[in-house]
């Protein structure tokens, strides 16, 4: 999988139904224009991950993921923070 873009991208975790095919979301979903397939969460195969620019990121997007037939789950990314290292005693 690609190297995530936080500051240009918002990432969005679909668990989908077996029926769906990623790669046909988007156009289902009439977000073919802002929605990216970025690939599967690790071994998870019902769960793949997308991305939106965003410039074009609205609370609308994430409302009409949730009303998609096939889409089971949404759940919004958010950045991964620096973890702090601890002093050994």
């Amino acid at each position: 999988m690609q190297a995530l873009n936080f500051a240009a991208n918002v990432y969005i975790a679909l668990t989908l139904a077996p029926s769906i095919q990623p790669s046909t979301l988007p156009s289902a979903a009439g977000l073919s224009d802002s929605l990216s397939h970025v690939g599967q969460v690790g071994q998870l195969h019902d769960v793949q991950l997308f991305s939106v620019p965003k410039a074009q990121w609205s609370d609308e997007i994430s409302s009409r993921l949730q009303g998609t037939d096939g889409v089971m789950h949404v759940d919004i990314q958010s950045e991964p923070r620096q973890r702090a290292k601890r002093d050994e005693f």
